[in-house]
């Protein structure tokens, strides 16, 4: 930690002085540089136009390229990729143990894409022994805590109960908040 602080702090020592020294040369007349640089051409505004501003063809050109950017039609719409991250599983275990089960899990899992976002997080504590201690939660709901040992047979019995577990948690919860938005969707069906 201590090591981070001292890159970060000659890291921006080092930008700081980049910073300085490119100010100087831009400052500073170059030696390299010893005849007069040529005039350049000025161009000059038509005569009905005040300086500063774009003539009205060139403005004309902006907001129609404006338009056609930004104007989308619906199989434009369609074919467009969705960036949001959908689910995730993540590797929160510390020894080799907990990271054989991980493997394991994410090996085998698949969840149907209907189901939208998730987040799955394998957690690993040390447990006596030679043992660890596996939980999975799955939107922030413990589903299931339990002791593993380095045995590969019953940690492959694990991994299929966890997955079964999660699986079914996840597939569970989003049914019901299907239910709950057509319930409130439909205002003739609730129970009073």
């Amino acid at each position: 930690m201590w090591r981070c602080s001292l890159q970060r702090q000659s890291r921006l020592l080092y930008c700081f002085c980049l910073v300085v020294l490119l100010g100087l040369l831009q400052s500073s007349k170059g030696y390299a540089q010893t005849a007069p640089a040529p005039a350049a051409k000025q161009k000059s505004a038509p005569p009905n136009v005040p300086a500063g501003t774009l003539p009205a063809s060139k403005i004309e050109e902006a907001l129609r390229m404006l338009l056609h950017t930004t104007s989308a039609n619906p199989d434009q719409m369609a074919t467009q990729t969705v960036l949001e991250i959908e689910g995730l599983v993540i590797d929160q275990t510390l020894t080799k143990i907990g990271h054989d089960f991980y493997s394991l899990f994410y090996a085998q899992w698949d969840v149907p894409a209907s189901l939208g976002a998730y987040t799955v997080v394998v957690r690993e504590r040390p447990n006596r022994g030679i043992s660890a201690l596996i939980s999975i939660e799955a939107n922030d709901d413990m589903i299931v805590e339990m002791p593993l040992l380095p045995n590969y047979e019953a940690m492959e019995e694990a991994v299929t109960y966890a997955l079964g577990l999660t699986i079914a948690h996840l597939v569970t919860v989003h049914n019901v908040s299907q239910q709950l938005e057509k319930a409130a969707d439909d205002p003739g069906t609730e129970v009073y």
